[in-house]
C-alpha cells in the first residue's frame, strides 16, 4: 500500500516550482513567518510538516 504514496512527495514539492506554486510558497512564507515571528537565535521544531519545503524558509 505505501508504494501508492511514493511519488506524492516529489511531486508536492514539484508543485512548488511551478508558477503558480512559486507565488503561493512566497505567500504562505511570509505568513508563517509572521505567526512564528522567530527571535535572533530562537529554535524552531519542525515536526511533521510534510517534506520540509518551508522548513528552508524558517533557515
Amino acid at each position: 500500500m505505501s508504494e501508492i504514496f511514493d511519488e506524492w512527495p516529489e511531486r508536492y514539492d514539484q508543485w512548488f516550482r511551478t508558477p503558480i506554486g512559486r507565488l503561493v510558497k512566497e505567500y504562505e512564507s511570509k505568513l508563517i513567518l509572521e505567526m512564528l515571528r522567530p527571535g535572533h537565535g530562537e529554535r524552531i521544531l519542525d515536526a511533521g510538516c510534510g517534506t520540509g519545503v518551508f522548513t528552508l524558509d524558517m533557515l
